[in-house]
């Protein structure tokens, strides 16, 4: 079983190998996944959704990391597209 938080692979079209992961802040809740290249483990880029006026990121009555904007839009950062 693989620790929470840990980094997961992701293979990219070219073969670029991509390491990701997704954690929950808070104390202003907000749902940020980190992707990196192997390469170059401490080029990183963070996502960053906080909750605001249409959008609610994780928590108790949804998906650990699920983010949901307005109009119905939603993705769950745990599930591979």
């Amino acid at each position: 079983m693989r620790r929470g938080g840990a980094p997961r692979g992701l293979t990219v079209d070219d073969g670029t190998v991509r390491l990701w992961n997704v954690r929950h802040r808070h104390p202003d809740c907000r749902t940020v996944p980190a992707l990196r290249r192997v390469e170059r483990p401490y080029a990183l880029l963070r996502l960053v959704f906080r909750e605001a006026p249409g959008r609610a990121v994780a928590g108790f009555t949804r998906g650990r990391h699920e983010v949901l904007a307005a109009g119905g839009g939603r993705l769950d950062l745990d599930e591979s597209a």
